[in-house]
């Protein structure tokens, strides 16, 4: 079973750390679903922990593609800028 963000799967996900005043959060690729003429989106997603672990229900810098090949590029192309 897939893990979801605004009722989409998330198809693929990379975990980031908190740096430059920024908490941890993650970059997901989520499936829209073929209604949508941009059906896949690449966006982070943050974390918080007030009230134990837990996802914030939206995505944020979100960035929507048309083909899953544009997607993939985008979504390499952020996990790539993470810091190590």
């Amino acid at each position: 079973m897939f893990e979801t963000i605004n009722c989409f799967p998330i198809i693929a996900m990379c975990f980031t750390p908190a740096y430059d005043g920024y908490g941890e959060g993650r970059i997901v690729l989520v499936d829209r679903g073929e209604k949508h003429d941009e059906r896949y989106v690449v966006a982070w997603q943050a974390h918080g922990d007030s009230h134990g672990p837990y996802w914030y229900k939206a995505w944020e810098s979100a960035r929507y593609c048309r083909t899953l090949k544009d997607a993939r590029k985008e979504f390499v192309k952020r996990v790539n800028k993470e810091p190590v």
